[in-house]
């Protein structure tokens, strides 16, 4: 008897450990996230995230609630994202997170939480996303600007004063014209 009852907790825990493994790997807890966003299911996706999550969860629902901005749920569409493959270290992990065939993505941070992954939706986490987007912005605008700047540097300056004075010409005659 004694046997028995010992083999079937065993048995349980073996089957609960291997369950328990497999969702939660990393991977699958964003999926499993972003599946309920998709669906505008707020609590499950709580349940995928850290507890820091669950106040941006708040606000997202009820943004959706009130309809205060039209939330477009397609966006989380499983479907329609990428997932690469997690970078973990120690208790805290990196899945890239892309909309198919576009080479932008988010460095989405998970972390552990009471031995499980959890998505860290956390407003820290969602300000240094937006923040790098927008220095890599900058960045590829400073190029841009910095290209056209040297472009003018290199022009001989008698080239430069010519265009300068042809472009004020123009303005002149416009500014006759218009007084007329």
């Amino acid at each position: 008897m004694k046997t028995s009852i010992v083999a079937l907790f065993i048995t349980g825990l073996l089957i609960l450990n291997g369950c328990n493994s497999e969702t939660q790997k990393p991977e699958i807890v964003v999926e499993s996230f972003f599946d309920a966003l998709s669906k505008q299911d707020f609590e499950t996706a709580k349940s995928f995230a850290t507890k820091k999550s669950e106040s941006v969860l708040d606000m997202i629902s009820l943004a959706a609630n009130f309809q205060i901005e039209k939330m477009d749920s397609s966006m989380f569409d499983k479907s329609r994202l990428k997932f690469g493959t997690p970078k973990i270290v120690g208790d805290s992990a990196i899945v890239e997170v892309s909309i198919k065939n576009s080479d932008e993505f988010i460095p989405l941070k998970l972390k552990k939480e009471d031995g499980d992954w959890k998505v860290a939706f956390e407003a820290e986490t969602l300000m240094k996303i937006g923040l790098d987007k927008i220095k890599k912005e900058g960045r590829k605008k400073g190029q841009q600007l910095d290209k056209e700047l040297e472009s003018i540097q290199n022009m001989p300056l008698d080239s430069l004063k010519d265009e300068m004075l042809n472009s004020l010409q123009k303005l002149d005659s416009v500014q006759k014209t218009l007084d007329n």
